[in-house]
């Protein structure tokens, strides 16, 4: 078997390359690869744009199923788990994705993904915007509370989202219900990227 650094460097060279073997090796390079710790951020991002392409552009099933299979358990990886930091926006599976997404983005992701959406707490400032909407986001047996006691935003959020959602899941599934115009500022969210959205 090659070194490590050999495999990586084999696997970049055959990136596009077809014809007769190529898949053969791409194959043996990658459940190679599957097995290898990777010592660089870098090194994680190249196995992954690899996968990528080889998912659009096969040389045949098996090479499919195989990369299919490796992106599948990507966010799994050790040495994804390790550079995870590092690898912040880069769309890989289990990395953070800090994006001020529109309304209609919001909406999709916060369906899809209830669980995975965070507010960027840092850039909404004070949040003075979104709290003066409350009222119109709680139900209506949840009003009178809100003039009752001063739980600022966050602890509001936290107290009238459901227990499957996040606090902006909560807010982007309220404003959609007001049946607002996508004017309607929707606040800067964080989405955490989950292992079904490698390469969709």
């Amino acid at each position: 078997m090659l070194p490590r650094s050999n495999l990586l460097r084999r696997l970049r060279a055959l990136r596009s390359v077809h014809g007769e073997g190529a898949e053969n090796e791409k194959i043996a390079l990658l459940r190679a690869l599957e097995r290898t710790h990777l010592p660089r951020a870098g090194d994680v991002l190249d196995l992954h744009e690899v996968l990528c392409f080889w998912r659009a552009y096969p040389d045949g099933p098996a090479l499919l199923a195989t990369v299919e299979r490796l992106l599948s358990r990507f966010a799994a990886r050790r040495d994804l788990r390790r550079f995870r930091a590092s690898l912040t926006d880069t769309g890989i599976a289990g990395t953070s994705l800090h994006f001020s997404f529109f309304a209609p983005t919001a909406s999709w992701l916060a369906r899809r993904f209830p669980r995975s959406l965070r507010i960027d707490w840092p850039a909404l400032g004070d949040g003075d915007r979104v709290e003066r909407l409350l009222p119109l986001l709680a139900l209506y047996a949840e009003t009178p509370g809100l003039d009752e006691v001063d739980l600022g935003l966050p602890g509001w959020l936290r107290r009238l989202k459901g227990p499957d959602e996040t606090d902006a899941s909560f807010l982007v599934r309220r404003l959609d219900a007001l049946r607002a115009k996508p004017a309607v500022p929707r606040e800067r969210i964080n989405v955490h990227s989950d292992s079904s959205g490698d390469c969709d």
